[in-house]
């Protein structure tokens, strides 16, 4: 943990992870705009932290409003990384020993996005403490969601 994930990236050969750049937390909004226009990156895409935990403030960035809100409230180091259209993601833990020629494989993580359903009588903030899952995220949340996490979601009924 709280290892660049850019460094991990540029152990890796390219042809296996989408293209990914890094982007200082220093550069303004215009910086990555000019960025995008010279690259070869295209709406949509993936913004997420260089050094992160489990997914916290790793977005979809659809467009231009989109990308402006994440760059503005970064106060971190970020991966612009191409869009990989898969309904799933995994996460393999590989580990390999310097001395050793070949490592092995200690684990392979589902990753699933938070998903909080209203019950119509607690609040977002609420319902968030209720999952011990979650828990690990939520300053975060409050970071980026503030006051709308004392909202009450509507209850969809089924």
């Amino acid at each position: 943990m709280n290892e660049s994930k850019k460094e991990i990236y540029d152990l890796i050969q390219p042809h296996y992870y989408p293209k990914t750049t890094l982007i200082s937390n220093k550069a303004s909004f215009e910086d990555v705009c000019l960025f995008l226009e010279n690259g070869d990156f295209s709406f949509p895409f993936i913004a997420k932290p260089d050094i992160g935990l489990r997914g916290s403030a790793v977005k979809k960035i659809e467009n231009f409003a989109m990308l402006k809100e994440f760059v503005e409230k970064a106060d971190f180091d970020f991966l612009l990384q191409k869009l990989i259209p898969f309904e799933n993601e995994i996460g393999i833990f590989y580990v390999r020993f310097q001395a050793e020629k070949e490592g092995i494989i200690t684990g392979i993580v589902a990753k699933e996005f938070v998903i909080i359903e209203g019950d119509g009588v607690h609040t977002l903030e609420e319902l968030k403490i209720k999952n011990p899952s979650y828990a690990f995220q939520f300053k975060t949340l409050q970071k980026e969601y503030g006051l709308k996490l004392k909202q009450f979601p509507q209850l969809i009924q089924k």
